[in-house]
């Protein structure tokens, strides 16, 4: 099993992170694939799992996430899936993440359901572990606004 050695916990980044209705990039040439980031990760901080998978998706090849939170017991609570885009934006790496409406626990939202974006910057891949930290909401926006990116 690897080991999640990042300095953030992915779990929190979740709730930290820039959420969007629209994606960070359409842009095909942006959507890249590592393979360092499949396999079965394991937060080093809490009792938190990450099953990372590669799917087939209109932007190529991406991720798919199963993430399994374990109470102290060691039993899992809570299983969460995500679809996941690792986006290159002027050799900065971003996780686009979205809800795998696909799944069957989503099937009683219907079309209720708004599709979010939860944005994270990755600072590091390696083969055993991982640095992430969540998007600073300001400093996007000062950067947006001044036009030094786009998105």
């Amino acid at each position: 099993m690897k080991k999640y050695c990042g300095y953030i916990i992915l779990s929190l980044l979740f709730i930290s992170c820039v959420r969007s209705l629209y994606p960070v990039t359409e842009n095909a040439k942006d959507i890249v694939f590592k393979k360092e980031l499949l396999g079965h990760w394991k937060d080093a901080n809490d009792n938190s799992e990450y099953i990372v998978d590669s799917v087939s998706t209109s932007h190529g090849k991406n991720y798919k996430v199963m993430l399994l939170d374990h109470n102290s017991d060691n039993k899992t609570i809570d299983t969460s899936n995500f679809l996941v885009m690792l986006v290159n934006l002027k050799s900065h790496y971003f996780l686009d993440c979205m809800a795998d409406t696909s799944q069957p626990s989503y099937s009683h939202f219907g079309d209720f359901l708004l599709p979010c974006h939860f944005i994270i910057k990755v600072y590091s891949i390696g083969k055993n572990s991982i640095s992430l930290s969540g998007v600073d909401k300001d400093a996007l926006s000062l950067l947006l606004k001044n036009k030094k990116i786009s998105m």
